[in-house]
């Protein structure tokens, strides 16, 4: 959920402090750890989710807090910043 809020932030369905907001209840109520060596890891792990289409990577993503949106397509990068983001926290 960390990952999904900062990229739904990177494509500007959060508002900074939303992202801010999410962030600081989900390490309140869990805090964050990093999978060293898990599957969540590999950069080819999302490219099998069953909502990707074709080599697309899609992902559905919070638009507020409290709304989604569904088959946002997301890149590897956009990704590998997310994890970047999730271990900094």
């Amino acid at each position: 959920m960390h990952c999904e809020s900062f990229i739904a932030w990177k494509k500007n369905l959060l508002a900074k402090d939303e992202l801010d907001e999410i962030s600081a209840y989900l390490k309140s109520d869990l805090p964050p750890s990093f999978p060293t060596s898990s599957k969540e890891t590999d950069p080819g792990f999302n490219d099998q989710d069953k909502k990707n289409k074709g080599n697309k990577i899609f992902m559905a993503l919070t638009k507020g807090i409290g709304q989604a949106v569904w088959d946002v397509e997301v890149s590897g990068e956009e990704i590998e910043a997310s994890l970047d983001y999730y271990q900094s926290i």
